[in-house]
Parts: structure tokens; sequence; C-alpha cells
């Protein structure tokens, strides 16, 4: 399964590229952390690999 992500490289949708490293890992993968407040989500920062 791994073989077949790491050759994964295209275009997102809710990014401009996504692609796979050889341990089936995303590669420049961005993630934002969220709190609820209020009963609201709201963003709290956003973490990357960049």
């Amino acid at each position: 399964m791994t073989d077949v992500l790491a050759k994964t490289d295209m275009k997102g949708v809710t990014s401009d590229h996504f692609a796979y490293d050889q341990y089936g890992d995303l590669r420049d993968a961005i993630i934002t952390v969220y709190k609820c407040e209020n009963a609201q989500w709201k963003p709290q920062t956003v973490l990357g690999s960049k």
C-alpha cells in the first residue's frame, strides 16, 4: 500500500498540492488546531511541515 501512496502526487481540493513519502506519510502536511469556545469551533494555530 505504501508503494501506491508514495507514487501519489496530485493537485488537491483543499490544497494546491499533496503527495506522500515512502512511508505513506503526507509530505508538506498542514494541520489546523481548533478550540471549541461558546459552542463554536475557532482556529487557534496552523502547524505545517514546511
